[in-house]
């Protein structure tokens, strides 16, 4: 474990400067640039300043985990982000990971296992080529809704978090990332309803999937991947004259896609033409409630019915308080 590791960890997490802990703790800038690369190890004293400071504990600052380490991240329409929000975003999630660790120690559960393929693969540009990849890289059928994304990506061993959109960043919208050993991450932000999450977390799968991203390319095999040639013929005819909004509502609640993503979809698959595309462009598109990870809290809970954690602990691997815990873990 490395302390200066630790400290740098905990200081992007707060989203502030070497320089103003540096004045929080009364050393210079240089003092604490040592600290965190270990060029020089802070006394206990020291320590306690700088845990106060930062406002975590001792066993915080000391539990820091270099197996969960990120080795490289792709945030999605990051333009709006500064590099101090990219760090801080990055430490969230980070920390996020290491209480998903620490939760399977606490039950004496496995991490899940990447069961995505091992190598990334040149995207191409055939959109049905592209949908069916990723359906197969998931273990989904070639065709049909696909179910809760999230979980979906989880099965897959991927680790799936929310962060807080106000917390950090408020145009942050998700990001895709890999650790030192391999556990693939995607993080997205709580400000999406379920639709447009699902978008959001497809587009940063695509990340790690595919080693050469066209922007527009990976825009339209979204709705590909969601929402197959197959399906769209199959629930409204190879040829229509007209279609009814209901109609349009149902099959997007179906296959969890805003309800345009229905009309194009039918526009490219010529069961419609360009014209009638053109005259429902006012079709009112309901907010769903987001899919939410679940992996987190499944082995919380399975360490607390085995008596192997607290309502202390579970709520500090959760990130909340004791009482919203005991709720949680007793419903």
């Amino acid at each position: 474990m490395s302390i200066g590791k630790s400290i740098r960890y905990y200081r992007e997490q707060k989203d502030v400067s070497q320089q103003w802990l540096a004045n929080a703790i009364g050393v210079s800038k240089m003092t604490v640039s040592n600290f965190e690369s270990d060029k020089r190890y802070p006394n206990v004293e020291m320590v306690k300043k700088i845990c106060e400071a930062l406002d975590i504990t001792l066993g915080k600052l000391m539990s820091y985990k270099d197996d969960v380490e990120i080795a490289e991240a792709v945030f999605h329409s990051s333009n709006k982000l500064t590099k101090a929000e990219k760090n801080a975003i990055l430490a969230q999630v980070r920390l996020n990971l290491q209480m998903y660790h620490d939760a399977c120690m606490c039950a004496n559960a496995e991490v899940d296992e990447n069961r995505l393929p091992k190598e990334k693969i040149p995207m191409g540009t055939d959109l049905e080529e592209i949908a069916a990849y990723i359906r197969e890289a998931l273990h989904l059928p070639a065709s049909g809704p696909v179910g809760n994304l999230v979980q979906t990506l989880e099965r897959s061993g991927v680790f799936v978090t929310i962060i807080k959109r106000n917390a950090i960043a408020k145009s942050f919208s998700s990001l895709a990332a890999m650790t030192t050993n391999g556990v693939p991450i995607v993080a997205i932000s709580s400000g999406l309803d379920r639709y447009g999450q699902r978008e959001e977390l497809t587009h940063v799968l695509m990340y790690l999937l595919f080693s050469d991203i066209n922007e527009r390319i990976l825009n339209n095999a979204v709705e590909y991947f969601l929402l197959p040639s197959e399906d769209i013929i199959r629930e409204l005819g190879r040829k229509r004259k007209s279609l009814c909004a209901k109609e349009i509502r149902i099959i997007a609640e179906k296959y969890g896609v805003f309800e345009k993503c229905v009309v194009r979809r039918a526009k490219e698959e010529g069961i419609i033409n360009r014209k009638w595309q053109n005259n429902i462009q006012n079709i009112i598109v309901d907010e769903r409630k987001a899919e939410l990870p679940t992996r987190l809290l499944q082995i919380v809970l399975r360490a607390y019915t085995e008596g192997e954690t607290s309502i202390s602990r579970a709520a500090e691997l959760l990130q909340t308080d004791s009482s919203t815990a005991a709720t949680t873990l007793k419903e």
